[in-house]
């Protein structure tokens, strides 16, 4: 079983239970105009300031930077992942590693700033690789723990990822809120 079973599940039908975003009612090639329009919920958390962006509500939540560095990482994660689908044939990924890589890249300890310039520029490198993908390349795949990811699948997942996560950060900004307000 993957240990992805219920993040990103590749089965028709599947609608994320928390954040509400379809799979199967977003096309791929949409991808660089969805990814782009989320771009400015991260900018607003990350350039403002707040004290709150490195504070997790929960000790089992990540913070609302730590969010911002997993999507800017899965956005070169992912150009990297189609660039090797549609240049070699079932090339093998490696896993994320997503939990140990927020310690070991001490994701709280970033600039914020510096953390929106990159995800910046690697949005703009998996929007330019996106935009020259045609036809039956959206059907090349790569392998991942034993399942085949197609280009279409990722270039989907990476907008669920980025808007599930923008939706996280959101629900962090909220509940620290209410913590300082002494309703946590």
């Amino acid at each position: 079983m993957s240990m992805y079973e219920g993040w990103d599940p590749r089965r028709p039908g599947w609608i994320c239970p928390k954040c509400g975003f379809d799979y199967d009612a977003t096309p791929p090639a949409g991808a660089v105009g969805l990814l782009a329009s989320l771009l400015p919920g991260y900018q607003r958390h990350l350039l403002s300031a707040s004290a709150d962006l490195r504070a997790r509500s929960e000790p089992d939540v990540w913070s609302a930077l730590e969010y911002a560095c997993h999507v800017r990482d899965c956005l070169a994660l992912y150009e990297w992942r189609i660039g090797k689908a549609l240049a070699e044939d079932h090339p093998v990924f490696p896993q994320m590693r997503r939990d140990a890589v927020v310690i070991e890249r001490a994701y709280n300890e970033q600039d914020p700033t510096l953390v929106l310039e990159e995800m910046t520029v690697n949005y703009e490198r998996l929007a330019d690789l996106l935009g020259q993908v045609k036809g039956d390349q959206w059907a090349r795949t790569g392998i991942r723990e034993g399942e085949e990811l197609s280009v279409a699948w990722m270039a989907v997942n990476t907008i669920h990822e980025a808007r599930h996560h923008l939706m996280d950060i959101d629900n962090v900004v909220v509940r620290l809120a209410e913590q300082a307000e002494g309703g946590g």
